[in-house]
């Protein structure tokens, strides 16, 4: 594995989990684009702006890498994301319920920055958690 792409998923890890967003345009391309579930896909400021409603619905989240592959300039990684929801998720008035939710991603790299992320994480699982949707 590229020790370096690893280097920088984990500072990114790292920084979300104690608050700093401002990692981000340390450590993405300009022209960075992330492709999330079914959403439009997202600049830099705009996975800013995503992250930061997670923060706010879940002001705990707390973000834990799993697995991490890489071959040629993709690393691949599988993290949980848990969280305490607490502020406005959605239209979702908060809920004070735990959620841990899965998320498996890959990430393409370009002179040792993110360049592009696909995103898959457990949407439906955590409305399930909240109470959003039922079976």
């Amino acid at each position: 594995m590229s020790v370096e792409m690893e280097r920088v998923l984990r500072k990114a890890v790292d920084s979300y989990n104690a608050g700093n967003l401002g990692v981000i345009d340390e450590l993405c391309d300009r022209g960075f684009v992330y492709h999330g579930n079914g959403e439009e896909a997202l600049t830099r400021d705009g996975l800013t702006r995503f992250i930061r409603g997670m923060m706010a619905a879940f002001p705990d989240m707390h973000i834990r890498v799993d697995d991490l592959f890489s071959q040629g300039d993709r690393l691949c990684y599988r993290m949980t994301i848990t969280g305490t929801h607490k502020g406005e998720l959605m239209g979702l008035p908060p809920t004070g319920k735990k959620i841990s939710l899965r998320s498996i991603g890959i990430m393409r790299f370009k002179d040792g920055k993110i360049v592009e992320e696909w995103e898959n994480y457990d949407e439906l699982g955590m409305l399930r958690q909240l109470g959003a949707i039922r079976d």
